[in-house]
């Protein structure tokens, strides 16, 4: 019997191997993160804290210093806020306003030569979509010349990038243990933990979040598995279910 598995693929394996038809992909809702009070997250100046308690909902995650409410909550109001004000989103903005404004694009609301209904580029009333089509193109036939443009914009927006960098780790609740990678190893049998993924992890490897800190999930060991550099990339800030949904 698994009593405690630090990735969803060794149990996968490991239920093929017993000859169980039932996988253990449940094992992430018997961790328990650790607790931060509303206080302590305050004084730490986090943005975000966990209580292990339910809202009036029923949700079970991190809640918003700033209020008190859960995150789940707080999207869910957002995506009916949205929803609402559809219509005023979609209210023209003229391109004088938008330069007045110190806005780097403008919406007349009205479609381009190619049907695109986006906002369009101050500089030279480009369409957006028409812009990131054209972009995808000339990236997938000459990745020489992507690739140098996406250094050159990281050279060029270093603050930008620390800023986020900032921004992400202070919402970050919990700290790794030393010498947990080493373990991590062993318990994965040295490869991958994406199910269908077989690659040894000895040398090239990530530290992956399996549910996402984006998504309220905790940097704690519990948390943690090793992905190849390939699965990990793939698997991004989704959903660990459905990601392998997707990948299925």
């Amino acid at each position: 019997m698994l009593t405690r598995l630090h990735g969803y693929g060794t149990a996968l394996r490991k239920t093929r191997r017993t000859g169980r038809s039932r996988l253990s992909l449940n094992i992430w809702k018997k961790r328990m993160p650790c607790k931060v009070t509303r206080d302590e997250a305050r004084k730490k100046g986090m943005k975000r804290f966990f209580s292990g308690e339910a809202c009036p909902h029923g949700h079970v995650v991190q809640r918003l210093v700033s209020n008190g409410t859960c995150i789940t909550c707080s999207k869910i109001r957002l995506n009916a806020w949205q929803k609402k004000n559809a219509k005023r989103a979609n209210d023209p903005i003229p391109k004088q306003k938008a330069i007045d404004m110190g806005l780097d694009s403008y919406f007349t609301n009205r479609p381009c030569i190619h049907g695109h209904t986006a906002s369009r580029r101050v500089s030279d009333s480009k369409c957006r979509d028409c812009i990131k089509i054209k972009q995808k193109k000339r990236a997938a036939g000459n990745r020489d010349y992507a690739n140098a443009a996406i250094k050159k914009w990281r050279i060029a927006n270093s603050e930008r990038i620390r800023e986020h960098e900032t921004k992400r780790r202070s919402n970050i609740i919990g700290t790794l243990s030393r010498g947990l990678t080493k373990r991590l190893r062993i318990a994965q049998n040295g490869v991958c933990a994406a199910p269908w993924c077989e690659l040894d992890i000895r040398e090239k490897y990530h530290l992956d979040h399996i549910n996402p800190i984006s998504k309220g999930g905790l940097n704690v060991d519990e948390n943690i598995q090793i992905l190849c550099p390939a699965c990990n990339l793939s698997k991004g800030a989704k959903d660990p279910m459905e990601w392998i949904k997707n990948a299925k």
